[in-house]
């Protein structure tokens, strides 16, 4: 699972340099909407794991 997050950190930074370097955003913006995109990224990875866990446990397998 750090893997998985080492890779989209790093996804984030290139998407980053790409979008400062094509219409010269302010890093203070940038940096807003990248740590809101992050949490939704990982809400929604964490809470898919939750959901998956729940429902697994209702059926038995685990």
């Amino acid at each position: 699972m750090l893997e998985q997050i080492k890779i989209v950190l790093v996804i984030y930074g290139i998407v980053i340099i790409i979008h400062m370097v094509s219409i010269g955003s302010k890093l203070p913006d940038l940096a807003k909407s990248t740590v809101v995109s992050f949490v939704v990224m990982a809400s929604t990875y964490f809470g898919s794991a939750a959901i998956s866990n729940i429902i697994l446990s209702l059926k038995g397998m685990i």
